[in-house]
């Protein structure tokens, strides 16, 4: 998209959060069948990207951490989507000895932990979140048991 008064190009932007509980990465199913990343826009009362990642994870995973590492931000250009995406992607390791209830989101299908052989061999996650989970994971994001 095109700004009429500047002339430049203009994409929405997207909070992106990369969950690992136990070594597994946790992926929401959305309504197109992929398996995505929990996130999604910043809203007027967000003071911080990394506070649209907490919002967010509440949100849809109930999950009440705030996310420590910015891994990656980077363009998406979603096939099944007419316009590209800003992804700014967090990723948090939170540790199962913190009484996890993980609830069941309104924005996703159903909710999946998938280990890191398990990422690799998706067919229905876009080939950018593979790379940026498999990045937070060499960084060290599932070292937290």
């Amino acid at each position: 998209m095109i700004d009429s008064q500047t002339g430049w190009f203009f994409v929405h932007a997207s909070v992106k959060v990369i969950p690992v509980l136990g070594g597994k990465v946790l992926l929401g199913l959305n309504p197109r069948g992929d398996w995505e990343l929990l996130g999604g826009w910043p809203d007027r009362g967000d003071l911080s990207l990394r506070e649209t990642a907490q919002r967010e994870l509440k949100e849809e995973a109930n999950l009440e951490t705030l996310p420590d590492t910015l891994v990656d931000a980077f363009l998406l250009r979603d096939p099944k989507v007419e316009n590209p995406v800003a992804i700014i992607a967090y990723g948090v390791t939170v540790s199962l000895n913190e009484g996890i209830d993980i609830g069941e989101s309104i924005e996703h299908e159903k909710l999946g932990l998938f280990g890191k052989d398990e990422i690799s061999g998706l067919q229905n996650l876009l080939p950018e979140y593979k790379t940026v989970i498999l990045k937070y994971l060499e960084m060290g994001g599932n070292n937290k048991s």
